[in-house]
């Protein structure tokens, strides 16, 4: 439970947070490389100038989320809630 955490800055080098509940975290600037946040509660969070690298936000819910000048490369989507509706771009059938 990591709900209105300031983790601003921080790095995630692997890290496992599946399942994590970050709702209205402060992630600004934070770096996530092959990082797991499958299943990740991310509703609020503010993810600004964040950089997410080969990381999985399978099933993440990031409706609300702040995503300003964020950095997805080699983000892995499938059932994701994005503030643009959801994304399945690397499910498997």
């Amino acid at each position: 439970n990591l709900i209105d955490a300031d983790l601003s800055g921080a790095h995630f080098y692997p890290a496992d947070l599946s399942g994590a509940d970050l709702s209205g975290a402060i992630l600004t600037q934070a770096r996530f490389f092959d990082a797991d946040l499958t299943g990740a509660n991310l509703g609020g969070a503010n993810l600004s100038k964040a950089y997410l690298s080969k990381t999985d936000i399978s099933g993440a819910y990031l409706t609300s989320a702040n995503l300003k000048n964020i950095t997805l490369d080699g983000v892995i989507y499938c059932k994701t809630k994005m503030p643009w509706g959801e994304v399945n771009d690397d499910c498997e059938e």
